[in-house]
């Protein structure tokens, strides 16, 4: 059992509100802030589905896991971090979890694995036929390729040149 502290965020923008429960051990550890103001930077589209977020401190390695719990009918967000991490590096972390949210809510059914879009032949189609791999990780399997390929987007977002760059890498996809 762990004493566990519960911050209520609510992002709100012109078109959206967005409310997240946050975990935490120490509200106090400086990656608690750093994750609420990343998360905040997502565009909603790509967050929407976060219901729950923990945060907390690890004495080994930094990871970050996506998990869904019907109890909560969405998507829960872990971050196990050994230091710091600056809220740009979350944020690349979070889209590429974020990735997964998206896959796993394709087609309206997160308990269904065939139903997402990483699974299905289209996507298969597409990353064999396109002109280089997403990444190392995202060869390991298809739901790693889709994530990887989100976060890979997203680092091509607002940026007008790198979008026709990947257009051309990955014309398929």
């Amino acid at each position: 059992a762990i004493n566990c502290y519960r911050i209520d965020v609510t992002y709100t923008t012109a078109d959206s509100v967005h409310s997240v429960k946050l975990y935490c051990v120490d509200p106090e550890f400086a990656n608690v802030q750093n994750a609420i103001t990343a998360l905040g930077k997502i565009p909603y589209e790509y967050r929407k589905n976060v219901k729950n977020m923990y945060v907390y401190y690890s004495s080994t390695d930094s990871t970050y896991n996506l998990g869904y719990n019907p109890d909560y009918s969405g998507d829960e967000l872990f971050v196990r971090l050994k230091g710091t991490a600056n809220v740009e590096a979350m944020v690349e972390s979070f889209v590429h979890e974020l990735g997964h949210s998206l896959d796993y809510h394709a087609n309206g059914n997160p308990g269904n694995a065939s139903s997402h879009w990483s699974q299905g032949a289209a996507w298969q189609n597409h990353i064999k036929n396109d002109i280089v791999t997403v990444s190392g990780y995202g060869n390991s399997n298809l739901y790693e390729n889709f994530a990887e390929f989100a976060r890979l987007y997203w680092l091509c977002y607002s940026n007008r040149d790198y979008q026709i760059g990947i257009a051309q890498l990955y014309p398929n996809t």
